[in-house]
């Protein structure tokens, strides 16, 4: 759905909902800053911020902080350092979490709703974490998860009441939104309509050859633009490594550690059902009731000869009209439940291996479907993935272990010793750097990007907090500083005409591009210009104006603009485009309206969808106004560390 909303952000509906669901975040996740702002008083230490009457402590706090961590990294499937941790904004994103909970669980108790203690256990016994091989409840299993999570029984219950309270909550929120006739046929629309475009594109690059720089020219210009060439500041550091693969043979795993880890991402070891299919695709419009039955038909023709022997893989070539599939012999590949349009999901599903179906139809024509193989639901054992797992936990204890010896060389640095020393004491090597600019690659650093922003942030002499990176940890001191300076053109001389050179071939490609669309606009032809100056007209094939992404040009919201205001009557645009360093001329080539029939037959699945985005921006909105009317004190000493 966000998928959805992000492609076809230039319509107005979508764009309006767009906007509602930022701000909404704004004011979630912008909320930190304006709470510093309040008093907290003599508040006690443990308390990281009350919530109108609510307490969120530090230990919820630490305890939700880090089972997002691990949410992260079993989605990423690595481990986290703190540079990822911070651009995540995860921290931030926790507490705001635990403060929108309180809120909706406040909320919700101030309108009567409640959660049983049946309601509690039926939903922990639905879990498949806590589930054996034969979908039954095992005590044993959920206790070894909540082990892994920290967590006792008592404190997961009561988070599971608060789940289910606030999911019943939201439940109201989102029976409360409806969509109008005038809203679907405007999410309609943004699928529906489509344009092609005819399209010249004029290439800077191939006009290097056309354009010459005289030395006087260079002159002028590099006095125009010194700027442009002033070198930026430079450094060089010198600094320490604790390597966390020194620490791998030396990591002590238990089995029940790995067993532990395996019941608690069991999920991330199941595969549900799939099969392999083929199909073959015979279009069919039902508007037109003549070329609907000749579909069938023509369809009908070709089951027969499947089930009087023929090659299925072989008619596929020949008739199907599915482009992705046919050459491939209909082959599809394997998909799983959900990927597929539901009637011929439901078909194929239903089939055995090497069973072919009768006609389907879909939106899409008539469907012969056949089931190559069968892959049934599986789970990896323990034994398959244990090797896997071990890694994970090495890996994790390593990085605790290479953090904990960095934090106590970092002790020393500020007790007044020197990095050399500590090389020579901790048996470490002591690296200097060759001078580097921000952002650059620098030779000896397989973290340049993280290493070069810290360096940059030291003023010079000052030893480096402990930076973190993929494999190791850094200790560093910036050691020399260049100050930026603008060079003489002797230095740069090359680099001066290459950047002339490139403006003057620009001018000529905006001149170009010009004169072809003043030909097109007085309807003349272009074709004697297209071939003097080695271009050709290219087309995009249809898509929706309302994309961000237009084919075979890219995503250019300046271009995307001009087209959705091409119409038949005034199919070119008023001044060429510069986009990525080349001019493009786009002209309406021809445009498909929304068509009201097919309208009609989508409308369910148009309202299930825009119900989703609507009621997401009426949570966020409501979501908001409640943080807008709460109390909310933090403790400042906690926030301090926390921003």
């Amino acid at each position: 759905m966000l998928d959805y909303m992000r492609k076809h952000a230039r319509s107005p509906l979508i764009k309006a909902l767009l906007i509602a669901v930022a701000a909404s975040f704004i004011i979630g996740f912008g909320i930190l800053p304006g709470l510093r702002r309040l008093r907290s008083g003599g508040m006690d230490r443990n308390t990281v911020v009350i919530v109108n009457d609510q307490v969120i402590t530090l230990g919820q706090f630490q305890r939700s902080y880090q089972q997002a961590i691990q949410r992260y990294q079993e989605e990423f499937e690595t481990e986290l350092d703190d540079t990822l941790i911070q651009q995540l904004n995860i921290r931030e994103r926790t507490l705001n979490n635990l403060i929108e909970a309180a809120l909706l669980r406040e909320k919700a108790r101030s309108l009567g709703l409640r959660i049983t203690d049946e309601e509690v256990r039926f939903s922990i016994r639905s879990q498949p974490a806590f589930q054996d091989d034969l979908e039954r409840f095992d005590r044993n299993r959920y206790l070894q998860v909540l082990r892994y999570y920290r967590m006792s029984p008592g404190d997961f219950e009561e988070a599971q009441r608060d789940r289910l309270l606030i999911s019943r909550l939201e439940a109201l929120l989102r029976d409360s939104v409806s969509v109008s006739e005038e809203e679907l046929w405007e999410y309609f629309v943004i699928d529906a309509e489509k344009v092609n475009l005819n399209f010249v594109v004029v290439d800077p690059a191939q006009l290097k050859d056309w354009v010459k720089a005289t030395r006087k020219e260079l002159k002028k210009y590099y006095g125009q633009h010194q700027e442009d060439f002033r070198t930026p500041p430079r450094r060089r550091a010198e600094y320490l490594t604790v390597d966390l693969r020194d620490y791998w043979e030396g990591v002590k795993l238990t089995p029940q550690e790995v067993k532990d880890y395996y019941y608690s991402h069991r999920e991330s070891y199941r595969f549900p059902d799939e099969i392999r299919a083929r199909h073959i695709l015979i279009q069919a419009d039902p508007r037109n009731p003549e070329a609907f039955a000749q579909a069938r038909k023509e369809a009908e023709s070709i089951l027969e000869n499947i089930k009087a022997g023929s090659k299925f893989a072989a008619l596929a070539r020949k008739y199907s009209q599915d482009p992705g599939s046919a050459e491939a012999g209909g082959d599809l590949g394997y998909f799983k439940k959900g990927e597929m349009a539901k009637p011929f999901e439901e078909v194929a599903f239903s089939l055995k291996k090497g069973e072919v179906s009768e006609l389907v139809h879909t939106p899409y024509g008539y469907h012969i479907i056949k089931v190559e193989d069968i892959k049934e639901a599986t789970t990896r054992s323990l034994s398959e993935v244990e090797g896997l797992i071990t890694n994970i936990l090495r890996n994790q204890k390593a990085k605790e272990l290479a953090r904990k010896r960095a934090e106590k060389i970092h002790q020393q640095i500020l007790a007044g010793k020197t990095l050399e020393q500590l090389a020579l004491e901790e048996e470490l090597t002591l690296i200097e750097t060759f001078p580097f600019a921000e952002g650059e690659e620098i030779a000896t650093v397989p973290d340049p990007f993280v290493f070069s922003r810290a360096a940059f942030s030291l003023k010079v002499g000052e030893p480096s907090p402990i930076i973190s990176g993929d494999e190791c940890f850094y200790l560093l001191r910036v050691i020399e500083e260049e100050a930026p300076r603008i060079p003489e053109l002797q230095e740069v001389k090359d680099k001066v005409k290459e950047s002339l050179l490139q403006e003057k071939a620009r001018e000529l490609a905006r001149t170009r591009a010009e004169r072809i669309l003043k030909r097109l606009r007085r309807g003349k032809t272009i074709r004697h210009l297209l071939t003097k100056y080695k271009l050709k007209k290219q087309e995009t094939g249809r898509f929706s104006p309302y994309e961000d992404f237009i084919p075979e040009i890219g995503a250019s919201e300046e271009i995307s603009q001009v087209v959705r205001a091409l119409t038949k009557k005034a199919p070119f645009p008023d001044k060429v485009i510069e986009y990525q360093d080349k001019f493009y001329l786009p002209w309406l080539k021809e445009r498909q309206e929304a068509d009201k029939a097919k309208f009609s037959e989508e409308k369910e699945v148009l309202t299930r969808g825009l119900l989703e985005l609507k009621r997401e921006e009426f949570r966020q909105r409501w979501l908001g106004d409640l943080k807008g009317k709460a109390k909310i004190v933090p403790n400042e000493e906690f926030f301090r560390s926390l921003i």
